[in-house]
């Protein structure tokens, strides 16, 4: 959370932990909890961090959603829009955050947006603005370029946070 170097590290070790517990079989909703626990127990100074994870499951249809003190994220499916909020503060903050997974059913054409703050704070409630920046014939790359391009635009290239975006069609 926050801008700069240190913020910047805390973010690169809270995702390389992260993804260490996971890719050591760990579940993710257990990894996150960890590594909660673990920016708890720092003592030199308060550290957090948001969480943001997006799991897809291709055989069952589902995708599952981690929120911890990040920005919302914006489903398209057809003509509608679902914004998925985060259900807990950022990792770090308190000892016990609500790691539980936000299910969604999905199908082919579905578009996930994935956004941080730097961005979907840049004018305006972002699931309203980005309804009219996206279409059905967009690629996923080019729906990212567009929010990504508004963001920068809107911060005349002096962006208060990071500015990052993903978006993942369903196939």
């Amino acid at each position: 959370m926050g801008c700069g170097h240190d913020a910047r590290n805390d973010s690169e070790g809270m995702t390389g932990l992260l993804k260490e517990f996971i890719l050591s079989g760990f579940d993710v909703e257990t990894a996150i909890k960890t590594v909660n626990s673990a920016l708890c127990m720092q003592i030199e100074r308060e550290r957090s961090a948001s969480v943001d994870v997006l799991c897809i499951d291709r055989v069952n249809r589902t995708a599952k959603m981690y929120k911890i003190g990040c920005a919302e994220t914006v489903i398209k499916k057809g003509d509608k829009f679902d914004i998925v909020l985060p259900l807990s503060l950022p990792a770090g903050i308190i000892d016990e955050i609500n790691a539980q997974p936000q299910n969604r059913r999905v199908q082919k054409g579905d578009i996930f947006i994935m956004a941080s703050d730097g961005v979907t704070q840049c004018g305006g409630v972002f699931g309203d603005w980005i309804q009219n920046e996206i279409s059905e014939e967009m690629s996923a790359q080019d729906i990212a370029n567009k929010i990504m391009n508004r963001a920068v635009t809107k911060w005349n290239g002096a962006a208060f946070d990071d500015l990052t975006v993903v978006a993942v069609r369903i196939e």
